[in-house]
């Protein structure tokens, strides 16, 4: 497998960062320079491209015919998980600044208190931030992969399960870590569940980011 998928942040991973890329966003926020946010945001997104092309060749090797090994399982895994992290980060990064510009659009003043700033939040109050409504699903998968990750204690017994077709991201979630929950087991392709998504998830979130830009920035 020799295709990678990527997230199109404008640029490839080892390019610098074009200030053609950069749109005004304020820049003196309450909450600091929103413009460097998303400078962040490009550039982690960088970093996710190039996780994304580690694990793809670290999946080629395993799957060759002398590459399997107890280590490179590991490092795939781990990979895997630094992958959702990082996406994680940036759709919360995105739900808050949405939250922050909208209400200033609004409002022509910042809220307060930045009330919508992750996907917990989101889930509870879609109807704010009408945006993402046709992500809920593809959020909610994330929101609980990720949690599985972080605080599913019974996750390691997936440690040992690998895509046979593609890179996948599996997990075992166990809400609360509370067996009275139900228990739910993901197995979700990299490219085609959680990159394409994405992709489309962040291309509308930077047009609506751009079409604020240009009504604010005069």
């Amino acid at each position: 497998m020799n295709e990678y998928p990527q997230i199109n942040n404008g640029k490839k991973p080892n390019e610098i960062l074009n200030a053609k890329l950069i749109f005004w966003l304020p820049p003196d926020s309450p909450y600091g320079n929103l413009q460097l946010k998303y400078m962040d945001i490009i550039q982690r997104i960088d970093i996710i491209n190039h996780k994304i092309i580690d694990t793809f060749n670290i999946w080629n090797r395993i799957h060759s015919t002398q590459g399997f090994t107890s280590f490179l399982l590991m490092q795939h895994r781990s990979l895997n998980e630094e992958i959702v992290f990082h996406i994680r980060r940036i759709t919360d990064e995105l739900i808050g600044l949405v939250y922050l510009l909208k209400f200033y659009d609004n409002n022509n003043c910042y809220p307060n208190i930045i009330k919508i700033n992750d996907i917990g939040t989101l889930k509870k109050n879609f109807d704010q931030l009408p945006l993402f409504n046709k992500y809920s699903d593809f959020l909610d998968t994330m929101n609980n992969i990720s949690n599985a990750f972080k605080h599913s204690f019974i996750n390691s017994d997936v440690s040992l399960i690998i895509g046979q077709l593609e890179p996948c991201i599996t997990a075992l979630h166990l809400p609360s870590n509370n067996l009275s929950k139900d228990l739910k087991f993901y197995n979700i392709s990299l490219k085609n569940q959680l990159v394409a998504p994405f992709n489309e998830l962040y291309s509308d979130i930077t047009k609506w980011l751009n079409t604020f830009s240009k009504k604010h920035r005069n």
